[in-house]
């Protein structure tokens, strides 16, 4: 079966289950330790959608988070060296997912990661071991708008999601970082977090590089409990498009991404001023490459937290 979606309907915010379009098997969860340690919980399909199976969709920006109401965790991606065959895990901090309507009378979609053509992918058969359950990340073999029968997934509503009262204080008063305008600058090079002339790459330049001021203002804004960080005045968003893993380039997008933000704390110098920034619930950090050279243009890489480099360290300075 190949199906083309269709984009002339958004879907609703709201509670719903998700079926499967192909098993009929429903989403739900099971304790991580079962498959990983990187999230609390980790995404399965049951025949019934038990008191874990109701998930919550909000729309942000252009895309969508979907949060399990039982726990109050993220559907969301973990790292790995490739998206294909990743599983989607239960986090904190959020994946933005993009839903397209394939059927809208049927209400049946699609859920890819925001700026990728890769969808959530379930086994075909819902005689398939629990263990083998589990919702991996795919990708259309035979092109953008041709889908297997895998990728298709069914909203079935159940309810609609709690209005927040006005002038309710955020819930976490522990946050690293409070939302606002700010300057990154880096440790070592003493260079500004910048987006490059492509419009696509994230590095680090001097204070005047550009004419433009606005270029090293960024705005950072709470999202689940990771925030999201965008060029302030643009639509232009710090995520990831090539993979979850060292080396994977800091690109910016029109698709927000949730990054954990925390305090440093330097062995020689305990806290100081300067913070670390991770993809989701990993221990993959920010890094200006070559250890911080000061060079013009030097890109921001994600690598692996094994060990303490003032090459990791921003200063948010507002």
């Amino acid at each position: 079966m190949h199906i083309k979606p269709t984009n002339n309907k958004l879907v609703k915010p709201g509670i719903y289950e998700i079926q499967s379009g192909v098993t009929s098997l429903f989403l739900n969860s099971v304790d991580g330790s079962v498959y990983n340690g990187w999230c609390d919980d980790a995404l399965t399909l049951g025949k019934y959608p038990n008191r874990r199976g109701k998930w919550e969709i909000a729309g942000v920006g252009g895309g969508f988070t979907i949060k399990q109401v039982s726990s109050g965790l993220f559907c969301a991606l973990a790292d790995g060296e490739q998206f294909v065959y990743q599983p989607v895990v239960l986090s904190s901090v959020p994946t933005i997912w993009t839903i397209e309507y394939i059927d809208e009378a049927s209400e049946t979609v699609r859920i890819m990661w925001s700026i990728s053509d890769i969808c959530w992918e379930t086994v075909r058969s819902n005689e398939e071991p629990l263990a083998y359950r589990k919702v991996t990340m795919g990708k259309p073999v035979n092109g953008f708008e041709i889908l297997k029968e895998t990728f298709v997934w069914n909203l079935c509503p159940v309810g609609e999601p709690d209005v927040p009262e006005p002038n309710v204080p955020e819930p976490n008063a522990t946050r690293q970082i409070k939302p606002g305008l700010y300057a990154l600058q880096n440790k070592v090079s003493k260079t500004f977090v910048m987006m490059g002339p492509d419009e696509k790459t994230l590095g680090c330049w001097p204070e005047n590089a550009f004419k433009d001021k606005n270029t090293k203002i960024w705005e950072v804004t709470a999202l689940g409990d990771g925030y999201a960080i965008r060029l302030h005045g643009t639509n232009k968003y710090c995520t990831l498009e090539e993979s979850i893993r060292g080396d994977s380039p800091i690109n910016v997008s029109n698709f927000q991404a949730a990054w954990r933000i925390e305090r440093n704390h330097s062995p020689v110098h305990g806290d100081d001023d300067y913070f670390q920034l991770f993809w989701s619930n990993t221990n993959l950090t920010w890094d200006l490459s070559w250890f911080g050279k000061a060079d013009p243009g030097t890109l921001i890489k994600l690598q692996y937290q094994n060990r303490y480099q003032e090459c990791r360290l921003f200063k948010f300075i507002s």
